[in-house]
Formats: C-alpha cells, structure tokens, sequence
C-alpha cells in the first residue's frame, strides 16, 4: 500500500527521458518475502535479477552497509541504508546503496526487462519489495547468522576468518576455520538448498561439489557444510543436528557422487530432521 507519489524522470537504456510516477511503499517485510518468492518462481526473472540487479554496482554492497550500519533489525537497517545513500550520493553506489528513488528505478527496470520477455505483468510493488528483500532483508539474516557461527567456533577454541569476497565467489566458502590441529573451510547454506527441486538449485549443488574438490586440491582444506531452517518473519534461525549433536556436515554426509563425473552422478542423500533452536 502507498501513502504517496511523485514524479520522476527515467533515463531509459535508449538515452529516452521517460516520466515515472513513483509511488511511496511502506517497508513491509512479509512484502518483501512473498515478493521474493513471486519472482523467484520464474526462470527468467531469476536470470534478470541475477545479471541485471543483484551485482553490488546495481544495489550496493550490501554486507559492507550493514557492518557500517550496525542495524539492529529489518526497518532498521531499511531506515538507515536509505538515509546514508541519501547523505553519501557523491559516492558510487557500491559504496553507499540505493536511495528509494534508485530502487524504485532500479525495480522499474527489472519490470520492463521481464515484461519484454515473458507474459507475465505484476505490480511494480512486487518488484521493489523483492529487490528490498535481497538487499535489507538476506543481507540481515546472512550476517546474524554468521556471526552467530563464527562466535559458536570461537568459544570451542579456533580462531575464526571472514572469507573475503574475491575468495568466496571462487571457491564458495564462507568462514575459515583454524585451530586445535585443523584448519578447513565452513560453507553455511539454507535447508533449501539440499531439499530444492528447482532446476538451477541443481547446478548450485553441482557448483558446490566441484569447487569443493578445487580448494581441496589446491590447497589441501576441506570444505564443511552447516545448514540452517529461517523464519523470515522474525529473522530467527534454527540448525539442522548431524549425528553426532553438532552442526558441521562433512560433504559425504550430503551428496555422493564422482569427482570426475559430478554433473552427472551427483546423488542427494536423506538429512537428519533435528534441529538446534541456539548455538550459544
């Protein structure tokens, strides 16, 4: 629902001066998740957002915002991302996120691109409360629960690492593990991730695995998965329980398949159905 408009004017990817009515929406964080899911159904709107919207020079780097903002919650963390791009707009916008102007340009955007391709034909609402749930809301969540792992793994007694951006991209890990004789890589991922059918959470998985073997080959560290369950709505996290009453995974608890032929011999094998409600 919004409460206001104003016009503004849009400078197509055709150098066009083109008259926008942008309307004000509320933050809305049950938006904001349905929104996501909406668009994450289609195959091409996923492409779109992946190439079109969700790089940092798009929307900002996101994780960079949050450890300068210290939000404490959703609307928090909205409030204050809107309020430093407005105040910082000299600087790029991978340095400073999106004003609301900016996403709502940005949501425009992603609307026109899919609505070239596709039949489909939503409210431009449902594209800016996805586009906010990828930069505020994912953003929120991904770090509490690395911090709430990197503080679990400190108080056992290792020292624990950040994985810098270049590296995760590359090999897919996030937090690097050292101590009491061992040193590895940890990998966090949703229970979704194991559990989807969708075709290109199938290529994921085949991601993982080959850049498992990579960083293992290359130098010599394994790589753990630890698996989480989220309800959006209060940002609350659960862990998916191994065996053993923790919360590493090792890759053959997972998967089996053949290192020289994943692609094609990858199999997903049953999870354990317990979870720990804290890890502190």
């Amino acid at each position: 629902m919004f409460f206001a408009f104003f016009a503004l004017c849009l400078q197509t990817e055709n150098n066009v001066l083109k008259k926008i009515i942008v309307e004000i929406f509320e933050f809305d964080i049950n938006k904001c998740i349905e929104s996501k899911k909406i668009l994450n159904s289609n195959a091409k709107s996923r492409l779109i957002y992946k190439n079109k919207c969700s790089y940092s020079r798009f929307i900002g780097n996101c994780t960079n915002l949050y450890h300068r903002l210290k939000p404490l919650d959703y609307k928090d963390f909205y409030d204050k991302e809107l309020k430093y791009a407005e105040e910082n707009h000299d600087l790029p916008i991978e340095e400073r996120g999106l004003t609301y102007e900016e996403f709502y340009m940005l949501a425009h955007k992603y609307k026109t691109l899919l609505e070239d391709c596709t039949a489909l034909r939503y409210d431009i609402s449902v594209y800016f409360y996805s586009l906010v749930c990828h930069a505020i809301v994912e953003t929120f969540v991904g770090q509490k629960k690395e911090e709430s792992i990197m503080e679990h793994i400190t108080g056992k007694g290792f020292k624990v690492n950040k994985v810098d951006g270049k590296k995760d991209a590359k090999y897919g890990v996030d937090i690097e593990v050292i101590g009491k004789g061992q040193h590895f890589y940890l990998q966090v991922k949703p229970i979704s991730f194991f559990k989807s059918d969708y075709p290109d959470t199938h290529e994921d998985r085949i991601d993982a695995c080959r850049k498992r073997e990579e960083v293992l080959k290359l130098e010599g560290l394994d790589t753990y998965f630890i698996i989480y369950d989220l309800n959006w709505e209060t940002s609350q996290i659960k862990w998916l329980n191994n065996k053993t009453s923790g919360i590493l995974f090792k890759i053959s608890d997972l998967f089996r398949y053949d290192k020289d032929d994943i692609k094609n011999s990858i199999v997903r094998l049953e999870l354990p159905t317990e979870y720990m409600e804290n890890l502190l």
